[in-house]
């Protein structure tokens, strides 16, 4: 037997096979003579790559797959989809966990389970229908495999994951980097794919965050009975579907009735599917909220780098057996349980609105159906094996929190409002309950009026003629050239008015009355009283020194005359809404938030709360939740734009916000004054809004991608507004 080293394995290292590799993996990107002066066997064996010579040609030939099937995307979504189909049929084993369970392979749907689903949804319509005051989805159940599953769902998971995919590839790709320890040196002598060391480090963070993924969706694949399983719209626009494959290992692993399970499987499917097409918002709001606790994933990165350390980087096999748990620790923020709690909450009320319909169509006509809804109860609230990696891979966990107190709320809702004013509650988000009302936590109590803001309240007399007074006041008669008081009891031009939270108080309204000739002192057209709305009058007769145009003074009133509950969100389709550009004190950054529903960029602002009548008092109320900024200088008499734009789905039943703008100007530049993101608001930032030459025109090209539309076209409005009200002073009169 011949004891003498084998060339290339360990204590001999290859080094022209080395170079070979290289060369091979990078191509023409490594010029001649980069690799000389390297200690090329150092750096092999802190990236553990393979001494034999044939398995450094085939890792090159794998590394090179990978990289050309990545592109430019954050996530080689190639490799992942490739891996989820495997995983789906069965042929890759998940990581860490046993080898699949259930019907072997990826079956097709025979004729007879195909029957068997469809008639099963034909009676849970039957029974759906006079329970539920929606339309019940008349599409054709879908019947699909497992990887006609995946084919489907797919598309919706992609936004959902990028933003996550792309920070956590760079980080993987960082913490390889600097486990490498050479890269520094490799990359002063040569380019790599992507133009950089970083780059390719990035790509190879890519691929193996693809790995996990397809092995997370395709062990999903599965698992689902549905394409609702998760509480989220993942198939077809209202079309319900199920994966007949999954649905007989449901009922084999749980000793089920067959007959009795197909249809309360399909109802919950219908139910789902009825939902998300008659609340159209619902499904983009989910989404959305995703995509927001994903912008600000972060990982541990101490955990990442330990990770990488004995990490094989020529063999993708051996990132496909990482267990996601072991790679990837997240970590939150408060905002992020924030909105991670908002999402948990919304999974709920689904959750429980779809188990509380369907319990009330089959009670008493199917057999074990409470056995039937604890076995879903159990999976919802641990997640199945392919919920946790998935979880784990992502690091959010789309599981219902508090699922009992939802069903118990609309138990209580349809005992009270019955089945329509159920379903009513689907018009906005805002008519369903919050997290703490569910949980049964108490809100934060408000301040009490301090003694001397209720002395000063108490002084406030009414003129001996109220009416004749009220007229003046709305007609407008000498509001631009009264006088107003400064903070130190002086008068002021009406240029500038500097409220505060502190003063907001003392700006009474005018006290109700029993009886005046106007519309808005009565009852809307459903009855309810309405709030004295003079403030709201004066206010919009201020409009006429904005920059929109004059006539839309006039139209606004009108709405607000003949509807006028029109000054709150549930005074229909068509309502007030009260906003502000907000500049720094130089005038040269405006302050902007991304809109959750709306998915863009567009200044605080929002409706008007209950019994709010003062549209000025509204736009510093939504300025302060949203961004955090009180002490702010209005800027111009009144309301500076009166704007009315239209909604999409995602705002439920509001079809048109009549938006009454406000300019105001913050006390110190922008650099000063840091912006708070809240729950109001996903992220926030000083946009720079500087002006162009001598005259008063100020440039817009710094505002941000996925900015509203009609929003630069305002700020070039209001720029000659500022200066002329500014009277050209950087900081506005007061």
């Amino acid at each position: 037997m011949n004891d003498a080293p084998i060339p290339g394995g360990p204590g001999d290292m290859d080094e022209e096979a080395l170079k070979r590799f290289l060369k091979e993996t990078f191509g023409d990107a490594l010029p001649e003579g980069a690799l000389d002066g390297l200690d090329l066997s150092a750096l092999a064996q802190q990236a553990n790559l393979p001494q034999d010579p044939a398995q450094l040609r085939a890792a090159a030939a794998q590394m090179q797959h990978m990289f050309a099937s990545q592109g430019d995307d954050p996530v080689n979504w190639q490799m992942a989809e490739d891996i989820a189909r495997r995983t789906a049929a069965g042929q890759t084993g998940i990581p860490g966990s046993k080898a699949p369970i259930g019907t072997p392979g990826d079956p097709s749907p025979t004729d007879s389970s195909v029957a068997e689903l469809r008639q099963a949804a034909q009676v849970a319509r039957l029974w759906l229908d006079p329970v539920i005051a929606i339309d019940v989805p008349a599409t054709e159940l879908g019947v699909y495999s497992r990887g006609t599953w995946l084919h489907r769902t797919l598309p919706r998971w992609k936004p959902i994951v990028e933003p996550v995919a792309k920070y956590m590839s760079g980080a993987i790709g960082e913490a390889i980097a600097a486990q490498l320890g050479q890269m520094g040196e490799m990359g002063a002598g040569m380019e790599m794919p992507g133009g950089d060391p970083a780059a390719m480090m990035e790509r190879m963070g890519g691929t193996m965050f693809g790995v996990q993924f397809g092995q997370a969706i395709g062990s999903l694949a599965r698992e689902a009975s549905g394409t609702t399983d998760l509480g989220l719209p993942l198939g077809r626009d209202a079309e319900p579907a199920m994966v007949a494959a999954n649905v007989d290992d449901l009922i084999s692993g749980h000793s089920l009735d067959p007959g009795a399970a197909r249809i309360f499987l399909a109802a919950r499917e219908i139910a789902h599917t009825a939902l998300f097409t008659a609340a159209p918002w619902l499904g983009k709001a989910l989404f959305s909220a995703i995509e927001d606790y994903s912008r600000g994933i972060t990982l541990d990165l101490d955990a990442l780098d330990e990770m990488v350390r004995d990490l094989d980087l020529s063999d993708p096999e051996a990132m496909q057996a990482r267990r996601p748990e072991d790679m990837f620790v997240f970590t939150r923020r408060a905002s992020q349980e924030r909105a991670l709690e908002e999402l948990a909450t919304t999974l709920a009320l689904i959750e429980a609105w779809v188990d509380h319909v369907t319990t009330k169509a089959l009670e008493g006509k199917l057999p074990d159906l409470e056995a039937m809804r604890e076995v879903l109860r159990r999976r919802r609230a641990s997640g199945g094996p392919a919920e946790q990696m998935l979880s784990q891979t992502v690091g959010i966990e789309l599981r219902p929190r508090r699922v009992r107190e939802a069903l118990s709320w609309w138990e209580s809702v349809l005992a009270t409002e019955g089945e329509s004013g159920r379903e009513a509650k689907w018009e906005h988000p805002d008519l369903l309950p919050t997290a703490e009302v569910l949980s049964g936590r108490p809100q934060a109590p408000q301040p009490a009026t301090s003694g001397e803001e209720a002395e000063g309240l108490a002084e406030v007399s009414l003129p001996d003629d109220f009416d004749a007074e009220l007229e003046k006041l709305l007609a407008g008669d000498g509001q631009e050239q009264a006088p107003r008081e400064d903070e130190q009891g002086g008068l002021r031009r009406p240029t500038a008015r500097t409220v505060t939270r502190a003063n907001m108080a003392g700006m009474a309204r005018v006290p109700p009355m029993a009886a005046t000739p106007m519309a808005a002192m009565g009852a809307d057209r459903s009855g309810r009283a309405a709030s004295d709305l003079s403030p709201a009058f004066a206010e919009l007769d201020l409009a006429r020194s904005a920059v929109s145009a004059p006539g839309l003074v006039g139209e606004y009133r009108e709405l607000l005359k003949l509807n006028p509950r029109a000054l709150y969100r549930d005074g229909g389709p068509r309502h007030l809404t009260a906003s502000a550009i907000v500049v720094d004190a130089p005038g040269d950054h405006v302050a902007l938030v991304w809109h959750r529903k709306g998915r863009f960029w567009v200044q605080p602002g929002g409706h008007l709360e209950e019994g709010e009548t003062n549209l000025e008092l509204a736009a510093r109320r939504e300025v302060s939740e949203e961004i955090g900024l009180d002490g702010l200088e209005t800027v111009g008499p009144g309301p500076a734009v009166l704007h009315r734009h239209g909604l999409d789905a995602a705002f439920g039943t509001c079809s048109e916000h009549w938006d009454v703008q406000y300019l105001f100007r913050a006390p110190a530049p922008a650099a000063e004054l840091p912006l708070t993101v809240s729950a109001e608001s996903a992220e926030v930032r000083w946009v720079p809004w500087p002006q162009q030459g001598d005259g008063p025109a100020r440039s817009t090209s710094a505002l941000p991608e996925g900015t509203v539309e009609d929003l630069a076209a305002t700020l070039e409005a209001l720029a000659p507004y500022l200066a002329r009200w500014s009277d050209g002073s950087p900081t506005g009169s007061s």
